[in-house]
């Protein structure tokens, strides 16, 4: 039986070599952008317009005096609709690398090809980003040129874990909505 060329070159100095490698690709001043991740209304907070009813929780519909918009007494508040809670959205801002689609040949090869085929952009993101990548409902990415490209993705698929003799970084397929 022939022996195999390859046995031995993937040695712990090798794999060091890798996760070094990723790791200064994923810093903040490298091949990463700002994207923010939405994970819509997750909290609510209380009105800051209305007094608040303190054993129902409840506005009472009447106007603190400090809120931005006045009503009169009596009528509901405009500001939370009478519920004295204001639904409070959840972002999250991180710095990945992103591939987009007309770079799919540079993409790294995950999930079935379903996903794949109907991916616009890749993300690849530490580990620690994981359940972000799996929570959010939505993602923009490159948060600096946001004002000239409104394009907002969602999760294609699952997040997947990824390395090199362990799992540290994350790969993540996106399409435009």
């Amino acid at each position: 039986m022939p022996t195999n060329p390859l046995s031995g070159i993937i040695t712990t100095e090798f794999k060091t070599l890798f996760v070094n490698a990723m790791n200064a690709l994923l810093e903040d001043a490298a091949l990463t952008v700002p994207c923010r991740f939405d994970f819509g209304t997750t909290k609510n907070t209380e009105c800051p317009n209305c007094i608040i009813d303190t054993i129902t929780g409840r506005s009472t519909n009447q106007y603190n005096g400090t809120g931005s918009s006045s009503f009169p007494n009596g009528s509901i508040c405009p500001q939370c609709g009478g519920a004295g809670l204001i639904p409070v959205d959840t972002t999250e801002t991180l710095n990945l690398v992103v591939l987009y689609q007309w770079s799919k040949s540079k993409w790294i090869q995950v999930g079935d090809a379903s996903v794949m085929a109907n991916s616009e952009v890749q993300t690849i993101s530490k580990l620690s980003s994981y359940s972000i990548m799996r929570e959010c409902k939505e993602a923009v990415f490159d948060t600096n040129v946001e004002q000239l490209a409104r394009e907002k993705y969602r999760r294609v698929g699952r997040p997947f874990k990824v390395g090199y003799g362990d799992t540290s970084y994350v790969i993540t397929m996106w399409s435009m909505i």
